[in-house]
């Protein structure tokens, strides 16, 4: 579970360098990793770590 919340803290911190260039990009991709966020607080521990990976994948896309 550290492990993902490293990576995820790891591709934000990648996006913020990135985010100059791709505004409407990062826009929709951060808007989608905020809902995946937002959804976990109702999940139990094996949904926080599959939010959370795909919270990963969407700020990815920014990146792409």
């Amino acid at each position: 579970m550290e492990k993902e919340f490293l990576k995820v803290v790891t591709t934000l911190e990648k996006v913020e360098g990135k985010i100059g260039r791709r505004v409407k990009r990062a826009g929709k991709g951060l808007a989608k990793a905020e809902k995946r966020l937002a959804g976990l607080a109702d999940t139990g521990l094996k949904g926080v770590e599959r939010g959370l990976r795909r919270t990963r994948k969407a700020l990815k896309r920014v990146l792409a």
